[in-house]
């Protein structure tokens, strides 16, 4: 699957400003981690994961959600289009079986428009399970067999958050090929991983922090480096 340069870089010396700066989701188990809220740098990874790897526009992503992390007025606000919304094909589990079974149902559901697969909390239902530890720890353990098979089998992007740090947590991070950390600087908001340190966003008169509107600002900036597809689809529209 060929996507496009996310490295790309503006020229300043041309008086360009610089490009807002996402970290590449390779086709392998992520482990995104934040010292705050992680719905935002979550949704925006996902929708930037969706639209660079769309060039069609039918590109599709799997959400396997354990609360509510799937926030849709944070998804609608942040997307540039609520046709990108209609591409995350969402699930809830509230208990462990539930979401043992989900995970199952979406992996059948992967198919050639699929580039990612969002599972956030994913150690959240064990944990709060009413089954005995270890059989929880076993249930968990059998998710995350599964999600370790997504990259090899279909080459796309894994994307996993933790709620805890624990014996629960401890698999994930192990299982996990990358991971990043988000954080809140005093100079901006900042991802930091083994191929990956963020730059923060300049907009030429001071620094953009942690808000909805960075995130907007983000991905649209990053406008230049998604396909066209919006505009294909409008014009399919108006034909």
């Amino acid at each position: 699957m060929l996507r496009p340069n996310r490295q790309t870089h503006y020229d300043r010396s041309r008086g360009g400003p610089a490009p807002a700066n996402l970290p590449d989701l390779s086709p392998n188990v992520t482990l995104l981690d934040a010292e705050t809220d992680i719905r935002p740098s979550l949704h925006a990874l996902t929708i930037d994961e969706l639209r660079l790897s769309g060039a069609s526009g039918k590109s599709t992503a799997l959400w396997v959600d354990t609360g509510r992390h799937a926030q849709t007025t944070s998804l609608h606000d942040l997307t540039p289009s609520p046709r990108v919304l209609d591409r995350i094909h969402l699930a809830r589990g509230f208990t462990a079986f539930q979401h043992h079974a989900l995970i199952r149902n979406a992996i059948a559901q992967i198919d050639a428009t699929t580039v990612a697969f969002v599972v956030p909390a994913v150690d959240a239902p064990y944990r709060d399970s009413d089954l005995p530890r270890e059989r929880a720890r076993d249930l968990l353990l059998r998710v995350l067999a599964h999600l370790s098979c997504v990259p090899r089998q279909y080459n796309i992007s894994v994307l996993v958050t933790t709620s805890g740090a624990d014996d629960l947590a401890a698999p994930v991070n192990e299982l996990a090929t990358d991971i990043l950390t988000y954080r809140e600087t005093r100079c901006g908001p900042r991802f930091e991983g083994a191929d990956h340190d963020t730059l923060v966003y300049d907009v030429g008169d001071g620094w953009v922090q942690t808000t909805l509107a960075y995130w907007q600002q983000v991905l649209e900036m990053r406008r230049p480096l998604y396909a066209s597809q919006d505009d294909a689809i409008q014009h399919q529209e108006v034909a």
